[in-house]
């Protein structure tokens, strides 16, 4: 029978294991959803995380080649943020005729991608703020996720520091450069559908109906 200690190492293992591949299962939590909701935000979130992750190559290359002395951890296996044999990330690199998906990059994909996650949700908080100030519950529900969210990000980065998968500049680096691009692409298409598509919490939208100059009708 095994004891407390075994469960206990086994469980750790477990969340180990989950916070090694968090990137690809956030990826495929999100496309699932879409498709199983019909939910146009979550394929939103979705196509922009594919495009970060389309963007990176490019990105790290760019960094590796011009700036020397950089300190590049591995990037595969219990590094790279994937499931284990074929991801997307890795299906990306055959069709663009690059074979050497497990090589080292600076900064990681999944320090960028975990930028780009969590500055997209945290921006929800931005973009939608009336709408949260006029519904004090919602606005405390949010609120709790975005302690959530911020303990999210402080677990990631002892794990990514503590395994050798990052250095601190490295980390840093990832996460300022994968969340610049999840603010520019949240605000993009928030403006470009008019919030409709980046709307997450499911929110009554609030809308200026005095834009045209009709008159407007208040209730006693």
């Amino acid at each position: 029978m095994p004891s407390l200690a075994d469960l206990l190492v086994q469980v750790s293992d477990v969340f180990k294991y989950n916070i090694q591949i968090l990137p690809d299962t956030l990826f495929a939590a999100t496309l699932l959803f879409a498709l199983l909701f019909q939910s146009a935000p979550s394929a939103t979130l979705g196509a922009g995380l594919i495009l970060n992750a389309g963007a990176h190559p490019f990105i790290a290359g760019f960094m590796s080649r011009n700036i020397s002395g950089l300190a590049r951890p591995v990037d595969s296996g219990k590094c790279g943020g994937r499931f284990p044999g074929m991801s997307f990330a890795g299906a990306a690199a055959y069709a663009n005729g690059n074979n050497d998906i497990d090589r080292a990059a600076w900064p990681s994909y999944y320090s960028s991608f975990i930028g780009f996650f969590l500055a997209y949700i945290i921006s929800l908080t931005f973009i939608y703020r009336e709408e949260l100030n006029s519904s004090p519950t919602r606005k405390t529900s949010t609120t709790t996720g975005l302690v959530i969210a911020v303990l999210l990000l402080i677990l990631v980065a002892i794990y990514r520091l503590s395994s050798g998968c990052d250095d601190v500049m490295g980390l840093v680096a990832g996460l300022l450069i994968g969340g610049g691009l999840g603010i520019a692409y949240i605000t993009l298409m928030a403006r470009a559908s008019d919030r409709v598509l980046t709307n997450m919490l499911g929110l009554p939208l609030f809308k200026n109906v005095a834009v045209d100059g009709k008159p407007i009708y208040v209730c006693a």
